[in-house]
């Protein structure tokens, strides 16, 4: 919640032309009979003082009607020593968090709460860049992203939406049961696309996207570096890069992607010294992928479709270094798979109320 508050704030009510000569004529009766007036948390009187929490104090003197606009501007007197509020600003509190038992069995207790969340929860710096063979980095196979989808927004939604999440969702809910284990991108890409509820929407831009883009950091040649700390350059860098790549800023908004810790990881160019003929020479090169998620981005009134898309990232770097001198490149990788999907109306529109129903009961159940 957000309050705004003012000091020494002035007050200017303009009347209606029906009102005005009555208006007046109560002003001018309290001044000469030394009574008072009350105006929206402002009070009137022969002298005015400090003020006081529940309204602001003035004087006459600080009073001023103007017969050309119908209005009266009240000052506030000198000392007043409690602010004014001039509007406070909050938000209602809805669910935001899917509990529905379906949202567990699809995406797991621990994923269900939203990508940004699991990729918040992750801590990068865990990852051995230099041990490609670990399995420490971020893999989730489906991840969702529920954008302004709520408790409160999903009852305003297309009936057709909301029969395609349920039917969606029961799908791939199937599907994880019959594996028995989290879903691969290529499964969850099968489940769509034989799923008969909705179909692959390909009109819009960027509904539809397969494509890989490299930064790569020239070799330099730069002296002999111990201690291996990030280049600032080399993060900036990485950063612009990663959001031109991704040009999508609800993905952006939805992943919470700390790019900067990646970044920190692939300009850590320093090689290390684990021999004295380490010192004299070597090579090393390193390959990590540090993130493969994919996300199934929920309709929302303001995007009514899913859009379910994949995101790796992969780090990589090579050090060569011949006695005091060292020459290094890093860069990193990116892969983005994009596709989105709309009810198919022509099979919804066909089939039994009773099953339209149960299927708009269990979207809205998500969140109870």
């Amino acid at each position: 919640m957000s309050v705004l508050v003012g000091y020494d704030i002035a007050l200017t009510v303009t009347f209606g032309h029906s009102i005005r000569k009555e208006a007046k004529e109560l002003y001018e009766t309290a001044r000469n009979s030394g009574g008072s007036l009350k105006i929206f948390g402002f009070e009137v009187g022969e002298a005015g003082g400090g003020g006081s929490s529940q309204h602001v104090d003035t004087s006459f003197k600080g009073v001023e009607w103007d017969d050309a606009s119908g209005s009266i501007t009240l000052i506030p007197a000198a000392q007043q020593v409690y602010p004014i509020v001039l509007a406070v600003i909050g938000q209602r509190l809805v669910s935001t968090k899917p509990e529905g038992p379906r949202v567990s069995e699809v995406f797991g207790p621990k994923v269900g709460s939203g990508v940004g969340n699991v990729i918040q929860g992750f801590d990068f710096l865990t990852v051995d860049v230099k041990d490609s063979t670990k399995d420490d980095y971020l893999h989730v196979g489906l991840a969702p992203a529920y954008g302004t989808l709520t408790s409160e927004t999903i009852k305003t939604m297309d009936e057709h939406l909301k029969v395609m999440i349920a039917g969606t969702m029961r799908l791939l809910e199937k599907k994880r049961k019959e594996k028995g284990d989290p879903l691969s991108w290529d499964e969850v890409m099968s489940v769509l696309m034989q799923n008969t509820l909705i179909e692959p929407d390909d009109s819009k831009a960027g509904s539809k996207i397969d494509r890989a883009d490299k930064l790569i950091k020239p070799s330099v040649l730069n002296f002999f570096k111990i201690s291996g700390a990030p280049d600032p350059t080399v993060v900036k860098e990485v950063q612009t890069w990663f959001t031109k790549f991704i040009g999508d800023q609800d993905i952006l908004d939805s992943t919470k992607i700390n790019i900067k810790v990646m970044a920190e990881i692939v300009a850590q160019t320093g090689a290390t010294i684990d021999s004295v003929e380490a010192v004299i020479h070597k090579i090393e090169h390193h390959e990590k992928t540090l993130v493969d998620i994919g996300v199934l981005r929920f309709p929302d009134p303001e995007h009514p479709y899913f859009k379910v898309y994949r995101i790796k990232l992969t780090a990589w770097s090579v050090s060569a270094r011949y006695l005091a001198w060292q020459e290094d490149s890093s860069g990193i990788t990116g892969e983005l798979n994009v596709r989105h999907f709309q009810p198919r109306k022509s099979v919804m529109d066909k089939m039994r109320k009773e099953v339209l129903d149960k299927a708009v009961k269990e979207s809205e159940d998500i969140f109870s």
